[in-house]
């Protein structure tokens, strides 16, 4: 056998017979050998497992199920007074919808012809196909096309353009492109017609075809960060600009006539730097008639949502208002249902604890319908008092509620010319008439029983009373929820059906007023989390525990000699540390840690309390809750509110760790840091800003509006760092470096933003990799930001070295690999650039290792251990659906793939742990398809 090597750290030795942890001293983290504990492994976040593994031909040697059984059934509207009821078990069943039940794709008669084509733009190519899926016209562009749109740009022309909108990178200047194409001549002799270039503060634009000066044809329109801009459809020449101040626009904005002339206005609603906008047009030129701009810092106190359709008569008075969701902490922290009127700018309604998702006409008299929650508490939960109401008058009036509900919303275009990357505008409720009396029904579920495990779907519209009344209700198995598909008249019997997935649990569904039926049964991934493995017993090997999909912390046992599956050892309601704060996506599991320093391990988690709050709980290695602590402040509302961050360090003096928190309750960038005592939970110290963490005289370092909220973005090395016996904590709130001591909560020392440091350019969204990168007794940090640059720094604040900024050099958000992979004594760290190319970065020195065009433009975070045994690390990450171990060596400046193994579908990132207890290290990856994969040696048995 190879000779045991130290790859990185000195004390993270992998000790082969060992199954229990290693405490270094009485409250102190310990080192986890042949497990995997946290996110990144160890609290330096390297992604380095030490010990070895024998995988030369990799295999998958078991794997298990831990995603949902999903149920499509479609559902019509009967008129026989029985209940129906239909078997739903866990027995595949697939079946291709009926004839006219797929939703068309959205086609363009793009020559004026009479025959539709379908466009597809995807990477740096487009396509367009005919009706019959031919390809007609196909071209690969420079740069990646983010967004294309038709209209009649050319005047006398029968058909339509094209105007395809790409990000463009050149050396270190992101700017966006535009190009229009025509196809007059066939789509074999397709003409450019013109090509612009927008090189000022391009990002995040949304783009629009419209008559903006009245002649006719249309023009393209921008909408980007601090401005508009008009382009002449005939020539691209920039027609009309509007400058939008200090607002960028990640939102939603429309083209519409607000006022009596004939040229349409923009109105803008962003949901990130908060402000609404009006854009007013004379046909020559665009101005704005009023600001709208709400109080913002980068730590936010605020979130603004924008209903489906924002722009709209809402209390009849023939002129149109914007209307949307504002949530204020400083004012008085509740929801507030905002209409104001667009021409003015004036404010008309401000409804406290009212939350709009959808406004619609449902009885068809001209007047429309608000389809609103009720939220006493200062955030959204799951589930809430549900209302129907109107605006008469400019009186808000209740019509109809329920006691605790969802409205069920799906994606569906958006209303009129509109774009959108604002949160959920996209998601319309749904509604359609089900009983073909010229009204409209709509859809929403209910949680009769209060306990979020079941939940019962309705239709709900105006009977020949004009009362609203219930027209279905499917009542189906426990732990089911509702999603909707379809929504709409699909067999043209002018009634609506509707087709809903369902993610249950066997059991039986009952229907009353509809008929279901069955359209398929299978698995499928949904929302599971990234495993962690530690040892939760005195047996040989690492349990794994993670969150499947059914929103449940499981721990599993390796098969063993009388067991040929793995074995669920418990199971506990609830969910790990998101992935990203403050926005919806994957999961990164549990936390192990080992808090009274006994040898075995206790498993941090978070959960929903009976009152939609959100918990932390700390559970024993059988599965038995040790303490919860339930924080009043963060209700339970999916994205907008969610406990993120928990780890354990010593942060007072007695003889258990304590815990590190952090959490968000106001959306993106409202995220804030606690440390909480190990044995009760009770709060150490709480910080809101990172200005809270330095005396009040030295707050100055932050204007109000330029502050942070206190709050990794990305990882957390928790160390002691001025040897004093309690841990401290570094890392990045978004671009700026927090080093807070463990005890008193507050900054070690002045601290700098990262771009101070090490570049000229913007720098955020990085994790500070902690590590003695030459052995030379002294720790260094390594950057690597997916907004900025590549580099290392010392904790004294001072620049190693770093990479000059590109957009083709920037690293990909993806976490890196640390170790010496080549054996030379120093740490190296692969990075993925912008480019395509994976970089190995000698940590100290910045050297470039070896340099080799991979063109990927995605992979998983990174893991690294000596996977086969050479006495040498790998690199091991997942790009889509293989698995990839990478040597860190280089034969004559290029990097060698030691192997890759395709699994059944996409797969998120790896771990490395001895999960079977014979002493050598397995590879666990979970793939998109709900299955938690590990992988060994071929041929080997388990």
């Amino acid at each position: 056998m190879p000779v045991v090597r130290t790859f990185i750290l000195g004390s993270l030795v992998f000790m082969a017979t060992a199954h229990v942890c290693l405490l270094s001293a009485a409250a102190a983290e310990p080192e986890w050998p042949g497990q995997w504990p946290c996110y990144r492994r160890d609290r330096f976040l390297t992604g380095f497992a030490p010990g070895q593994g024998r995988i030369t031909q990799p295999e998958i040697k078991w794997r298990k199920f831990l995603g949902q059984w999903s149920t499509r059934v479609a559902l019509h509207t009967t008129i026989a007074d029985q209940n129906a009821e239909l078997a739903i078990d866990d027995t595949a069943l697939s079946q291709p919808l009926p004839a006219g039940w797929t939703v068309p794709p959205t086609t363009y008669d793009l020559r004026g012809d009479g025959r539709q084509q379908r466009i597809v733009v995807q990477g740096q190519q487009a396509t367009i196909f005919d009706a019959a899926g031919k390809v007609l016209w196909q071209h690969t562009f420079e740069h990646p096309i983010a967004q294309y749109v038709v209209g009649r740009f050319l005047p006398g022309e029968a058909g339509s353009q094209v105007v395809f909108w790409g990000v463009k990178a050149r050396e270190r200047v992101v700017y966006n492109g535009g190009y229009c194409f025509d196809f007059k001549d066939g789509f074999d002799k397709a003409e450019q017609v013109w090509e612009v270039e927008v090189d000022r503060n391009p990002q995040a634009p949304q783009l629009h075809a419209a008559d903006m000066d009245g002649d006719g044809d249309d023009e393209a329109v921008l909408v980007t960060w601090y401005r508009a801009i008009v382009f002449d459809g005939r020539t691209g020449a920039v027609q009309m600009e509007c400058e939008n101040a200090a607002h960028r626009n990640y939102g939603y904005s429309r083209i519409v006539n607000i006022d009596d002339d004939p040229f349409p206005e923009i109105v803008i609603l962003c949901d990130f730097v908060l402000h609404v906008d009006y854009i007013d047009n004379d046909g020559q030129k665009m101005w704005k008639p009023w600001e709208g701009q709400y109080e913002y810092s980068t730590a936010r106190d605020e979130i603004l949502r924008v209903p489906h359709d924002p722009i709209v008569d809402v209390d009849g008075d023939g002129e149109l208002e914007m209307v949307y969701n504002l949530f204020n902490i400083p004012a008085d922290g509740h929801w507030r249902m905002i209409v104001r009127d667009i021409k003015s700018g004036r404010v008309e309604m401000s409804l406290a604890d009212k939350y709009v998702h959808d406004i619609v006409d449902l009885d068809g008299d001209g007047a429309l319908e608000l389809l609103c929650d009720h939220v006493p508490l200062r955030q959204r939960t799951l589930y809430s008092p549900i209302e129907i109401a109107r605006i008469r008058d400019g009186e808000y009036a209740t019509v109809h509620k329920f006691p605790r509900g969802r409205w069920l919303r799906y994606a569906q275009p958006l209303p009129g010319n509109s774009r959108s990357m604002a949160v959920d505008a996209n998601l319309a409720v749904a509604r359609g008439d089900v009983d073909g009396d010229g009204k409209l029904e709509v859809l929403l579920s209910l949680d009769e029983d209060q306990n979020r495990r079941a939940e019962a779907l309705l239709a709900v519209g105006l009977d020949r009373d004009e009362q609203f009344a219930v027209k279905w209700k499917i009542n189906p198995p426990e732990q089911t929820r509702f999603t909707v598909e379809q929504f709409r008249d699909i067999d043209g019997d002018q009634r609506a059906e509707a087709i809903v997935q369902l993610e249950h649990r066997p059991g039986k569904m009952e229907s009353q007023g509809a008929a279901a039926t069955l359209v398929s049964r299978q698995p499928q991934g949904g929302r599971f989390s990234f495993p962690i493995a530690v040892n939760l017993d005195d047996t040989p090997g690492a349990e794994l525990l993670l969150q499947n999909s059914r929103e449940e912390i499981v721990a599993l046992s390796a098969p063993d000699g009388a067991n040929k599956l793995p074995r669920t050892l418990w199971t506990r309601p609830g969910w790990g540390e998101p992935s990203t704060v403050g926005y919806k996506g994957s999961w990164r599991g549990p936390v192990a840690t080992d808090l009274d320093a006994d040898g075995q391990p206790e498993i941090l988690y978070q959960d929903c309390s009976p009152n939609d709050l959100c918990r932390l709980v700390v559970l024993n290695a059988d599965g038995t809750e040790r303490w919860t602590r339930t924080f009043d402040e963060v209700p339970y509302a999916d994205e907008d509110s969610r406990l993120d961050r928990f780890h354990a360090g010593r942060f007072n003096d007695d003889d258990v760790l304590d815990v590190f928190l952090t959490f968000h309750n106001a959306g993106k960038s409202s995220g804030q840091s606690l440390a909480l005592d190990g044995k009760t939970g009770r709060t150490l110290w709480h910080r809101k800003h990172v200005s809270d963490l330095y005396p009040p005289g030295e707050r100055q370092l932050f204007e109000p509006k330029n502050d942070r909220g206190c709050f990794p973005t990305k990882g957390i090395v928790v160390h002691d760092f001025n040897s004093d016996g309690f841990d401290d904590l570094l890392f990045l709130a978004l671009d700026y470096i927090c080093l807070i001591n463990g005890q008193t909560g507050m900054s070690l020392e002045p601290t700098p933003f990262l771009h101070s440091v090490l570049s000229d350019s913007w720098c955020a969204y990085c994790s500070p990799v902690t590590v003695d990168a030459d052995g030379d007794g002294v720790r260094e940090i390594f950057a690597s930001a997916s907004f900025g640059t590549v580099g290392a720094l010392t904790l004294d604040w001072k620049p190693l070295w770093s990479v000059p900024s590109s957009y083709q050099t920037n690293p990909l958000s993806h976490e890196v690999s640390v170790a010496d992979f080549d054996g030379d004594g120093r740490l190296e760290a692969i990075v993925l650039e912008h480019s395509g190319d994976l970089v190995a970065y000698d940590v100290k020195t910045g050297k470039e290792d070896w340099r080799n065009k991979f063109e990927m433009t995605k992979i998983s975070d990174q893991a690294a251990a000596d996977i086969n045994g050479d006495g040498l690390p790998e690199a091991i990450f997942c790009r889509k659906d293989t698995l990839t171990a990478l040597s860190g060596q280089a034969t004559n400046g290029v990097q060698r793939v030691l192997w890759t193994l395709k699994l059944s579908r996409e797969a998120g990132p790896p771990i490395i742990a001895d999960v079977d207890g014979d002493s050598f290290l397995e590879i666990v990856v979970c793939t998109s398809d709900g299955f938690v994969n590990v992988i060994g040696q071929s041929g080997e048995s388990n």
